[in-house]
């Protein structure tokens, strides 16, 4: 049965064409619908039809520049037009995109439905022509590849068009692995066409790397990452170190040809065809839970530790941190970042969302220190990471900014708030007020707190309160100490004070921010 998916920014006649038409005598099936293009774009790319029906003027994207968008990435569909408008140009927009018919609103039911039965003859027609151009069959076999990995094409039409593409079978095994370019997290080239070209080229270079082994096939998906099935025998030993071995080979030949390294992943070994989308879904989902270590190997699904086995996550000093970061210790924070990433490195139960964390505290602690800290950045990079040693850069890039900022942030402040701010850092532990402050400086306190606030934008004890609260927050993450023992050790000797002030900068109570960060 064919797919058919609705577009139409009018609710009445999404559901209209749902009930008024008997879709599954005509052979077809209404799979989905959206109110734009835009929407419909989104949810088609990944999950194809075969029948598009849109209308033309809709919010975000409209039903012309959605067709041209699907005829890109899935060259079979076929599209029926909708108009409230006899536009000529409109017509004639469409006529050069190939669409099967222009229908005016109101729908005339005849019209649609001639419409689809037409379409249905040259789907039969299709379906016993052999493709003679090469370009449509590079089109269709693309479509098709991508149709099945992601599970989105039924085993009938899988196994006619198979016969007319060469698309083996007949494999007692299928294993897929995915090889993705690694791009500068700085370059933001994933969503241009600079990316794509160079993805075609390494697409070309594995094509030609593996020309002569019969039994893989290679594609790239609407990701734009390359797609390798490899097909296995029952008699065959060492699958997987073969198929390692042809990677490594494209690896190094794309390297060698193109300067681009390459993110390997490799899904598990699947019996049937049917469940190659299984293998796929997994090699897929290793680069969103693992970074790709230094020397770039070829991270197996097979290879990982077992769950039982993982060590716990290996201690890292913050407070020593803090410390380099307030005195302006470049050399010593880059040594340090450098410690941390080995160790986690090192630690065999890591995944990407432990790797993401340490870096995020880390920022966190040391623009949570900056007056003005500037966040966007941060997060705009970090999720265009895809390697450990993009990571560990990136984190020593902001943090070295950082203390930077700090510094020039010292040379704005007065000899006399310097003093204050290097006391409160020192003694933040002890009683500290204006007052006793005012003393050892030979300062009136109510001069100090003027002085203070006009350079530091906030008051005396605001600064001393959000300092010690930084430091209670380290303490309840990394210690076991109980709250009022954190209290004491920040400076408060009443803990409901304590508790009151964490409470209101923090927006959570110390027992809850442990909860949050508990490790289950």
């Amino acid at each position: 049965m064919r797919s058919v998916f609705l577009v139409d920014d009018e609710p009445f006649i999404l559901e209209g064409l749902q009930t008024i038409m008997e879709w599954e005598k005509l052979g077809l099936k209404v799979v989905g619908h959206a109110s734009n293009g835009e929407e419909a774009f989104a949810f088609l790319k990944d999950h194809p039809a075969d029948l598009l029906i849109t209308d033309i003027r809709m919010p975000k994207m409209d039903g012309l520049k959605l067709i041209k968008q699907m005829k890109l990435i899935h060259g079979e569909l076929k599209f029926i037009i909708l108009s409230g408008y006899h536009d000529f140009n409109y017509l004639k927009q469409g006529m050069k995109l190939g669409i099967e018919n222009y229908i005016l609103k109101p729908i005339n039911i005849e019209e649609l439905e001639s419409t689809l039965l037409k379409i249905n003859e040259k789907w039969e027609e299709e379906m016993s022509l052999p493709y003679s151009r090469q370009e449509d069959r590079d089109i269709l076999r693309l479509n098709i590849l991508s149709r099945w990995v992601t599970n989105n094409i039924s085993q009938e039409e899988l196994n006619h068009r198979s016969q007319i593409l060469r698309i083996p079978l007949d494999y007692d095994s299928y294993t897929v692995a995915v090889l993705r370019l690694l791009s500068d997290p700085d370059e933001d080239l994933e969503e241009g066409h600079e990316y794509y070209g160079i993805v075609v080229e390494a697409y070309l270079v594995s094509r030609e790397v593996v020309n002569s082994q019969e039994s893989v096939i290679c594609f790239y998906d609407s990701d734009y990452d390359l797609i390798l099935i490899f097909g296995g025998r029952k008699e065959a030993d060492k699958e997987k170190e073969r198929i390692h071995e042809i990677l490594k080979d494209i690896q190094l030949e794309i390297w060698n040809r193109l300067r681009h390294h390459v993110g390997i992943t490799v899904g598990s070994r699947q019996t049937a065809y049917t469940q190659v989308h299984n293998s796929y879904d997994e090699a897929k989902g290793l680069f969103h839970n693992w970074l790709v270590q230094p020397g770039y190997p070829v991270l197996d699904i097979d290879q990982l530790p077992a769950s039982d086995s993982v060590q716990t996550m290996p201690a890292i000093d913050y407070d020593l941190f803090t410390n380099l970061i307030i005195d302006g210790h470049k050399q010593e924070v880059t040594l340090f970042i450098e410690e941390t990433f080995q160790k986690l490195l090192s630690w065999e139960g890591r995944m990407r969302i432990d790797v993401h964390n340490v870096a995020i505290k880390l920022i966190l602690i040391a623009k949570n220190i900056e007056k003005n800290a500037d966040y966007s950045h941060l997060f705009s990079v970090l999720f265009r990471i895809h390697t450990f040693e993009q990571m560990r850069d990136f984190v020593d890039s902001m943090l070295q900014e950082v203390i930077d900022h700090l510094a020039e942030e010292e040379q704005e402040v007065s000899p006399a708030v310097r003093q204050m701010l290097d006391r409160v850092q020192q003694s933040y532990s002890e009683e500290i007020s204006l007052k006793t402050l005012s003393y050892s400086m030979d300062m009136h306190p109510n001069y100090l707190g003027q002085l203070f606030q006009k350079e530091m934008e906030m008051t005396f004890s605001e600064y001393v309160n959000t300092f010690r609260i930084e430091k209670a927050k380290h303490l309840l993450l990394q210690t076991e100490l109980k709250t009022n023992e954190i209290a004491a050790r920040v400076g408060y000797t009443d803990p409901t004070y304590f508790y009151r002030i964490f409470k209101k900068q923090v927006g959570v109570s110390p027992t809850e921010l442990r909860k949050m960060y508990a490790v289950s």
